[in-house]
């Protein structure tokens, strides 16, 4: 890119470094400095060409709009320890406030906005790059939060969406959503640490009509040191991912997990839900959702958990997980692997503690809400959640466990003591959430009550509206805890939980 080049950055170094927040919105219209919303950065290319040279550990604040890298030849490039965090409208003042499910932040490889038309040669192979190691990549970590990575290609490489090698420690993904990347492998994402304390964590994401001929994401790790390195993967969606044609017979759909290290490689798999992925072969040779794969050391190892995973309709699929070579690892710990539920075959044949059950294990399959019903929808192992940093929050954005006290199996809650959660509920918006005071209510239609219920099924508040279209909340007097919100007007009943801070 132009870091090097880019002399107008030394007039702005006093700013960058004196700041630890940059702000980038595409509708800025002032000085471009990054300094406040009001003069934010358009494109996040330029604000990270200004920074990178000058801070350690920045944060981007995004708003919400479509961004691009700089050209097709030219990802956005991201170093040690610097944070990404979209879902903005562009007047927060701290991120509890941000809202990615309303204010949609999308960084997209189509820069010429041609896809529509069927043009998708002139896309980006790649959106991020995080492969600059300056000497604090032992310590930090790069986290990218609340964004939409989609649209890149690149058929003849990989790492199209987000690609690290080798030089970070750690790297974190949160509520982010990767959809329509292409690649021969790694299109969503490529993680490659030498870190002996490396991590690789995905929480609370999205990753939906992707193309590979194998591997769409990968944790590979490799060095000298005799350590353990830890993946988790959680609360994540894998949907309508596939295998491109010419994947004859490989396989292994959704990832791999490699280790070329002289210690362990530790993988938790908990609460996710993957339906409807496609092998494109009926014969590949590894039929599974990932892969292992080790060098043959006798030192290195892998070792795999999963807990309260869901599987339903996963074709040419019959494993979690399979070994690539002939080389012996622990692979998947089966003492530790509990109250997974679906239609995967190894459900019924090698998986300790498991449902194995052929129907639609959703609240409605045809309609795509993958909210666990039935048995599936409080059947989880909560002890096995609780046992990592989780989030407290379903995909949803609902509190991951029950009035009950109950998790379900998946990366949604279900249908609970009566109260109807519906995902993403059209034509209603209740932010922040969590929320500390003021909670807003926007709906598509006038609301005529709001009740507030606590976790306890109790009644704790209730107001008539004047068919107000925006009714604002205070909740500053409520106890920290879980409540449902309940909105009626024009016949209509909506029923949303937040959390109370």
């Amino acid at each position: 890119m132009k870091k090097a080049l880019l002399l107008s950055a030394l007039f702005l170094s006093f700013y960058v470094t004196a700041q630890d927040t940059v702000y980038v919105d595409a509708d800025a219209t002032g000085a471009n400095d990054g300094t406040s919303w009001a003069d934010a950065f358009t494109d996040l290319y330029t604000a990270v060409d200004y920074t990178n040279a000058n801070m350690i550990g920045t944060q981007y604040w995004v708003a919400e709009g479509i961004y691009s890298p700089e050209s097709d030849q030219i990802p956005i490039m991201i170093l040690y320890g610097e944070k990404i965090y979209g879902g903005f409208n562009g007047t927060e003042t701290d991120l509890s406030q941000r809202d990615p499910k309303q204010y949609k932040t999308i960084f997209t490889g189509d820069i010429n906005r041609n896809d529509s038309a069927g043009t998708f040669y002139d896309n980006a192979p790649r959106i991020f790059d995080v492969s600059a190691s300056l000497g604090a990549g032992d310590t930090a970590e790069v986290v990218f939060d609340g964004i939409t990575i989609t649209s890149a290609r690149t058929p003849n490489g990989s790492g199209g969406g987000i690609y690290c090698p080798l030089g970070q420690r750690a790297l974190k993904i949160n509520n982010c959503i990767f959809q329509n990347n292409r690649a021969l492998n790694r299109a969503s994402i490529l993680f490659y640490s030498i870190y002996p304390d490396a991590e690789f964590t995905l929480t609370n994401c999205i990753f939906r009509n992707n193309v590979n001929q194998h591997y769409d994401i990968e944790f590979r790790i490799t060095g000298q040191n005799s350590t353990t390195r830890k993946g988790i993967v959680a609360n994540c969606l894998f949907e309508n991912n596939t295998t491109a044609s010419l994947a004859t017979a490989s396989g292994a759909l959704l990832g791999r997990f490699t280790n070329l290290s002289l210690g362990t490689q530790e993988i938790h798999l908990v609460n996710n839900t993957f339906v409807n992925n496609f092998i494109y072969s009926s014969n590949a040779d590894l039929p599974s959702l990932f892969a292992m794969e080790t060098n043959g050391n006798s030192a290195n190892d892998i070792l795999v958990h999963a807990y309260n995973n869901l599987f339903y309709k996963n074709f040419n699929i019959d494993e979690l997980i399979m070994l690539t070579n002939s080389y012996t690892v622990t692979g998947l710990q089966l003492s530790t692997t509990n109250t997974n539920g679906g239609d995967l075959s190894a459900l019924n044949m090698n998986m300790l503690s498991s449902v194995y059950d052929t129907a639609s294990p959703f609240v409605n399959y045809d309609s795509a809400d993958y909210r666990p019903n039935g048995s599936f929808a409080a059947a989880g192992t909560v002890g096995a959640y609780n046992s990592y940093a989780l989030p407290n929050v379903d995909l949803n954005g609902n509190n991951r466990l029950d009035v009950n006290g109950g998790i379900a199996i998946g990366a949604l809650q279900g249908l609970v003591s009566g109260v109807g959660i519906t995902e993403n509920s059209a034509g209603l918006a209740i932010y922040p959430n969590p929320v500390k005071n003021v909670l807003h209510v926007d709906a598509d239609f006038p609301i005529e009550s709001i009740q507030v219920i606590n976790a306890q099924g109790q009644l704790v508040y209730r107001s008539k509206a004047a068919k107000q279209f925006k009714v604002k909340l205070n909740l500053e007097g409520f106890k920290s805890g879980l409540y449902w919100i309940q909105i009626e007007g024009e016949g209509q009943l909506k029923t949303e939980s937040v959390i109370k801070y």
